[in-house]
């Protein structure tokens, strides 16, 4: 089976309405991916960095109860695990605070084993930071050189849509070393300030990478290729959390591409056909998730997903 690895930021979650704390738990990019992927039987790993703290030690026990490898986590001391403060007012606004302080030392890990074929996930702005990004690429370069299926996620957030252009030039590394783009039209918007799907792909992903998956927000997923386009509709409810959908979705498309033992070498010449197989595990992902109002699919659902 194929090995898969997920690289980005962890923080714990609080949620607060009005004045009183209603819930906390683990989040960050392909966090909630991982453990939808450990829940179906796979068990892969997580790179990323937390404290070494209570609240760390939470998050390291929920990936343990959900089969996610946590060996190459980086565990700091010098400052606490990250937090993100969501508070729901009564009148229905949203105020989010992040508390994120870093330690001068990021991210320092010895480097997994990767072998060909095995599947890379990253993204965010955890792949453009400045602080981190002399490591990313190394470990990015690292996987490219091993022939691993790389695939980028930009996850590019709302709040840094105005500095696009000072981080053009990593997101197009970042382009330059994916398999596979996947992302969402808010994402490509808030980078590139278009929202026409083909435009997108034509313009700026086709000529570094060849293969384009992009959500409608919560609608369905377009696919293009050098031959092919395909659109996907989720039916879904409309209060869906993006965030949700988009990881369920990335764990669905690892789990099809892992099923059907899809290689680096071959994933450009892959069918219409194939990919209609590959992305209904996607797909499927996002409708458990919405069905049951979760960050992560169910195992109700695990217990009737074709087993490897």
């Amino acid at each position: 089976m194929k090995r898969i690895f997920v690289i980005g930021e962890s923080h714990y979650n609080i949620i607060f309405n009005g004045n009183q704390p209603i819930e906390g738990y683990p989040s960050g990019f392909g966090f909630e991916t991982v453990v939808s992927l450990g829940r179906s039987g796979i068990s892969p790993s997580l790179i990323t960095e937390i404290g070494n703290d209570e609240i760390g030690n939470i998050v390291i026990s929920f990936l343990k109860q959900n089969n996610v490898n946590i060996d190459n986590i980086y565990r700091f001391y010098d400052v606490n695990t990250a937090l993100s403060i969501c508070i729901d007012n009564v009148n229905g606004d949203k105020k989010v605070t992040d508390y994120t302080y870093f330690p001068d030392t990021r991210l320092d890990i010895i480097w997994p084993r990767i072998d060909n074929d095995d599947i890379v996930l990253f993204g965010s702005y955890f792949s453009i930071d400045t602080k981190l990004r002399q490591n990313i690429i190394e470990l990015i370069t690292y996987c490219s050189e091993r022939k691993s299926l790389i695939i980028y996620d930009p996850d590019y957030d709302d709040k840094y849509a105005n500095e696009a252009v000072w981080f053009m030039p990593s997101v197009i590394e970042n382009l330059e070393f994916a398999d596979i783009v996947r992302g969402n039209l808010r994402d490509f918007n808030n980078i590139y300030k278009e929202s026409d799907i083909d435009r997108i792909y034509i313009n700026h992903i086709k000529f570094y990478c060849k293969i384009f998956i992009c959500l409608d927000g919560i609608r369905g997923v377009y696919l293009r290729a050098d031959s092919i386009r395909e659109y996907y509709a989720f039916d879904i409810e409309e209060n869906c959390n993006l965030k949700s959908i988009n990881e369920a979705f990335n764990a669905g498309l690892i789990y099809g591409l892992s099923y059907y033992k899809i290689e680096r070498e071959k994933l450009e010449t892959l069918d219409a056909m194939t990919w209609d197989r590959i992305i209904s595990f996607a797909v499927s992902f996002v409708k458990d998730i919405d069905k049951h109002h979760s960050l992560y699919i169910s195992h109700e659902y695990t217990d009737t997903l074709n087993k490897f």
